[in-house]
């Protein structure tokens, strides 16, 4: 997993540099990869005493599901992006 995060941390970073950008891109999902890890932990720990790990596999394939979904919709936006990073269209960057 955390191969990974690496790929896509670096990745999708290096298309914020030409804006000054890059380093807070990681940076950011660096900490939100992160912080993921600590909460999914706490929460699937205490979820497989309530609902036993059957119903937690359930939550995971359901979580992975909706971030799918969520992927491949933001697809166009991201491949819009690429092709053409000086449009100033408000979606393409929130940092500014």
């Amino acid at each position: 997993m955390s191969a990974t995060s690496l790929f896509t941390t670096s990745y999708v970073g290096t298309h914020f540099n030409k804006y000054g950008k890059g380093a807070t891109v990681a940076g950011l999902l660096n900490c939100t990869s992160s912080l993921g890890i600590v909460v999914a932990n706490a929460l699937f720990t205490g979820l497989s005493e309530k609902i036993g790990w059957y119903g937690v596999v359930v939550v995971w394939v359901a979580t992975m599901s909706i971030a799918t979904l969520l992927s491949l919709l933001a697809i166009p936006l991201w491949s819009r992006f690429i092709k053409n990073p000086d449009d100033p269209s408000p979606y393409y960057l929130a940092f500014d």
